[in-house]
């Protein structure tokens, strides 16, 4: 998975080369024993760093963590992983618009492939940054500030990264109810292709503006984490965000992961018991789980060309 954004070919030249029931898991006793025995998930230890964007990191490199953060690799930080999530569901919308615009172009665009496309930004992606950014200013931020003041700007970016999202969720409806049109008519090809073209420009600014301020948090708040509060501190805190969460947002969550990963993260770093995990959550987190039967799987259709039926266990596409 690439998490540094560096500089995006246009669209022109992109297309040129060759994603039930909702059961919040905060309903999910995690204290409560459990009878059922389930086989441990057994992981190679971490002993280095994970390289992210962060790496511990720039202007605050100065902060020296707390001994109980060295046995927790950046790689399975709560903090640094949301921010994951976010690079990868980037990286895949960008590579989804890509090859729309090479359907389209090559008259094989279809109604459907709008109706997903807007399924998945509106369902799916904006509803996720609203919400990371939303546990953020109203939770996590206040957290940390009780010892340590953060950046101004870790707050003020989320003002002008919201105004492109809402921005490009408009584009995104747009486009869908154009590619609703007859596509074998030139004019509206061109519109579509139009419409396709400025939304990959508007998308790829707001990717490039997100991903300097992931970078930001991940090199000056992380360090604040790290260096004054402990593990248990911090997830007190990372408790009450989990609660917020349905399984779908868990399953997005955790999707840069293996699933072995899945399993060892819940269960080592969230503590939630082995049957919770084994027979309610993975069902939904699993790699051509129930998340990538309603969400992912759209977005691999698109790229595809076809759809992908609902009870398909094919490989990811665009992962």
């Amino acid at each position: 998975m690439s998490t540094v954004v560096d500089q995006h070919p246009s669209l022109e030249q992109v297309s040129k080369t060759d994603a039930g029931d909702e059961l919040a898991i905060g309903d999910v006793n995690i204290e409560e024993s459990q009878q059922v025995e389930v086989k441990d998930v057994e992981v190679e230890s971490n002993t280095q760093e994970t390289k992210s964007t962060s790496g511990i990191p720039a202007s605050n490199s100065s902060l020296e963590q707390l001994p109980c953060w060295s046995n927790i690799p950046l790689k399975y930080d709560g903090w640094n992983m949301i921010h994951d999530a976010i690079r990868l569901d980037m990286n895949d919308f960008v590579a989804t618009l890509a090859a729309l615009k090479g359907h389209v172009e090559a008259d094989k665009g279809a109604a459907w492939m709008g109706v997903y496309l807007e399924k998945w930004y509106v369902d799916r992606f904006y509803h996720q940054i609203h919400h990371h950014h939303s546990n953020e200013e109203d939770t996590f931020f206040p957290f940390l500030e009780t010892k340590q003041s953060l950046p101004p700007r870790m707050s003020a970016d989320h003002v002008t990264l919201l105004a492109d999202l809402d921005a490009t969720k408009t584009m995104v409806i747009d486009l869908a109810k154009a590619l609703s049109g007859d596509l074998t008519d030139a004019q509206v090809k061109a519109t579509v292709l139009e419409q396709l073209a400025t939304l990959y420009s508007k998308f790829v600014a707001m990717q490039e503006s997100m991903c300097e301020h992931l970078k930001e948090e991940e090199e000056e708040g992380l360090p604040i984490q790290r260096a004054n509060f402990t593990v248990d501190e911090v997830k007190v805190v990372e408790k009450k965000i989990l609660a917020g969460l349905d399984k779908n947002d868990l399953a997005q969550f955790l999707r840069p992961l293996s699933n072995d990963d899945k399993k060892m993260w819940l269960k080592k770093y969230a503590k939630v018991p082995g049957p919770v995990i084994s027979f309610v959550l993975f069902k939904w987190i699993k790699d051509n789980g129930k998340y990538y039967q309603e969400y992912t799987r759209l977005m691999d259709s698109i790229v595809k060309g076809e759809e992908i039926a609902r009870a398909s266990n094919g490989s990811c596409f665009i992962m």
